[in-house]
Order: structure tokens, then sequence, then C-alpha cells
């Protein structure tokens, strides 16, 4: 049932342009990005991360940076702080594939927004700065990006009415301090 709601999340998000959009392929937005959102949220407890990176080279989204937002919204649930661990060598993978480790990282930030926000907005007060540092902390995020990131509202990730200036960072910030 919870996968069920997690891709019609997903979905709204695509058509209504808030989420994950194949950038490459005009007539069918997100398409690529849906099918590997479905593979994932079908196989999240039995493959492994090679698997993972085959299924994204076989979809042509490897080096991509969104397919590190889609890894962000798909494999993780209301327990994110817990199981960011378990995920920390994918992540650092796929980041390294990426032609801009910066891009990744803001998606990454971006899908962890995201995901708090709508599928978990329990998750936003106190976990969010736990999970961030979870990713600082093995070396996955860099503090300057999760300090810029912090610094303003994003619309990218989040419908404009969700966002709050300030709302995520400022424990975090004060945690890296």
């Amino acid at each position: 049932m919870a996968v069920k709601a997690r891709m019609k999340s997903v979905e709204a998000g695509i058509q209504n342009g808030h989420s994950l959009v194949d950038e490459d392929n005009d007539d069918s937005p997100g398409k690529t990005y849906t099918v590997f959102s479905k593979w994932i949220l079908t196989n999240r407890e039995s493959v492994l991360d090679p698997k993972i990176l085959v299924k994204a080279k076989e979809l042509g989204i490897k080096k991509k940076n969104k397919t590190v937002q889609t890894l962000a919204l798909n494999f993780f649930t209301e327990n994110t702080v817990k199981e960011v661990s378990k995920y920390h060598a994918l992540f650092a993978k796929v980041i390294s594939l990426l032609l801009s480790p910066f891009g990744g990282w803001s998606t990454l930030l971006g899908g962890i927004e995201q995901l708090c926000r709508e599928a978990y907005p329990s998750l936003v007060p106190l976990s969010v700065p736990k999970i961030i540092m979870e990713f600082y902390q093995a070396n996955i995020l860099e503090e300057d990006v999760i300090k810029q990131w912090g610094t303003h509202v994003s619309k990218k990730f989040s419908h404009t009415f969700l966002s709050a200036p300030g709302e995520f960072p400022h424990k975090l910030i004060a945690l890296l301090m």
C-alpha cells in the first residue's frame, strides 16, 4: 500500500512538472524516471547496488543528476535517518559518475527535500538535519553545498506553497559550525 501511495505521489509530481522530467525526450516527459522509480520500489528490498547501476545504464540515466533525486525519492521511507547509512556507497558511486558532482549534490538535497515535504512531512522539523548530517559525515555532501542550499527557498524540487525560507537548514548549519 505504501508503494502505491509513493508511486502516485511521484507520478503526480511528474504530471505537475514538480518532479522528475526526462530532459532528453520531450515526447515523454518523466517516462524514463517513472520506469526507474517503479523498478526501484518493486525491487528496493532485494536489489544490490550494481544492479541499480545496470538498470540506470539500461535506461540511459546512469550519469544524469536526476538519477540521484530518483534514488532519494524511492529508497527512503519514514525511517530515512536510519536508512541513510545503508545507501552511502550507492549515492557516493552515482554522484562520482556524474560530470558535475555539484549537480548530484543539489539533486540529492532536492530529493531529500521533496521526499520529506511531500511524502513524509513529519520528518521536516527534526529529521532533515539528521539526514543531511549523515550524508555530510559520510563525505557524500560538502559543507559549502549544504550552506548554499540552505540559503534559498526551493521551487525546483517542492511546491512553492510548501517552502518557507530558512525552514530546513538553520539547525543543520548550527551543527556544522
